[in-house]
């Protein structure tokens, strides 16, 4: 039985290197990043190389077209580390890149 919990071939496969991106490159820094308030615009650079701020946009847009449970755990993982920077990935996931999909024109979705 296919729990919630347990992750997929695909998930495995994509969460993998994510996970050891996130223990590489996110980790170190994050304790001092919240000491100090400075915002990490290399770690968003590369977490943008994974496709992470365009997660639920359909690929027909420039997106991942992840599936939700996918991005979810994409999330817990950068918050496992950072919850300032994964707080960053799931705001724009869902206040820009999300209200442009419910609300916008074709061209405003083709163009964001």
């Amino acid at each position: 039985m296919d729990l919630w919990f347990e992750e997929s071939a695909e998930e495995r496969q994509v969460l993998g290197p994510f996970r050891e991106f996130l223990k590489a490159e996110v980790a170190p820094g994050a304790a001092e990043r919240d000491r100090t308030g400075a915002f990490p615009w290399d770690l968003v650079r590369k977490l943008a190389e994974f496709g992470v701020f365009g997660a639920q946009v359909p690929e027909a847009y420039g997106g991942a077209g992840l599936p939700t449970r996918l991005f979810a755990r994409m999330v817990e993982a950068i918050a496992y580390h950072d919850g300032a920077l994964a707080l960053t990935v799931a705001s724009h996931n869902s206040l820009a890149t999300g209200h442009i999909l419910l609300a916008g024109n074709e061209a405003q979705k083709k163009a964001f």
